[in-house]
């Protein structure tokens, strides 16, 4: 518990009550009201499915970005270098940091949606997109871990996870259904691990188990980057001593 206390007390987000004000509620509320502002072009009600589904997309973003900022802190830090001699920490230090993102994500998730309560969103699709929450936030993990992966001694560490951030509305298709894609957005989106779990909001037709395989498919990508940047990383430290 005291390395994930430590963890969120980095957290550029965590800083002070000012920052915790504009991460966890400012943005995600502007965000939702631009969503169903846009939205209720097409209804003249609130579309709740659709406002569940971008706090949802919230919460992955959230992920993406959290862990990608622990990790890419430690690497300013040089903490990462230790962690690649001492394998025996590994465990540890991933676990840490997985957990780290996935509370400050959850807790996100839930103020969001807390709020649509108040707002007299109906509780069936509140206590839905609790759960769904669970494995989209673990999948923006996932994602986040391998965008920083790739990014890994690059001049801007951010370069994945801000790109796949940018183009989440898209893919997640929380304001527009992926039935109604062009056939080749709607194979783009099907590249990340999130489209099918938001179906299940707004009646997407693609099965969550397609979720659950791509998943494996960017553990498996990541995992392979990472002992190939890994080996490259302590060759360049060994060359430099």
């Amino acid at each position: 518990m005291r390395s994930i206390r430590i963890q969120l007390q980095n957290l550029p987000s965590m800083t002070n009550n000012r920052t915790r004000l504009v991460y966890f509620l400012l943005l995600p509320l502007a965000d939702l009201l631009l969503m169903v502002l846009i939205s209720s072009q097409y209804s003249n009600s609130i579309r709740w499915r659709v406002a569940i589904a971008t706090v949802l997309v919230n919460g992955v973003s959230l992920a993406i970005s959290t862990v990608a900022t622990l990790l890419v802190l430690d690497n300013n830090q040089g903490i990462d270098l230790f962690v690649l001699a001492n394998a025996s920490r590994s465990l540890k230090y991933w676990y840490s940091k997985v957990i780290t993102a996935f509370l400050v994500s959850f807790v996100g998730t839930l103020l969001s949606l807390l709020i649509l309560v108040l707002l007299s969103a109906p509780i069936k699709l509140v206590l839905l997109a609790i759960l769904l929450s669970i494995p989209l936030i673990i999948s923006g993990i996932i994602v986040g871990i391998t965008c920083w992966v790739a990014a890994w001694g690059l001049e801007n560490p951010y370069l994945f996870s801000n790109g796949v951030s940018s183009v989440m509305v898209l893919v997640c298709g929380n304001l527009v259904s992926l039935n109604l894609y062009p056939a080749w957005l709607k194979y783009f989106s099907m590249l990340f691990p999130f489209g099918a779990t938001i179906g299940k909001m707004v009646n997407n037709s693609v099965p969550v188990t397609h979720d659950i395989f791509v998943d494996l498919v960017w553990l498996i990508i990541g995992g392979v980057m990472y002992v190939i940047m890994r080996h490259r990383v302590l060759e360049g430290v060994i060359k430099r001593h």
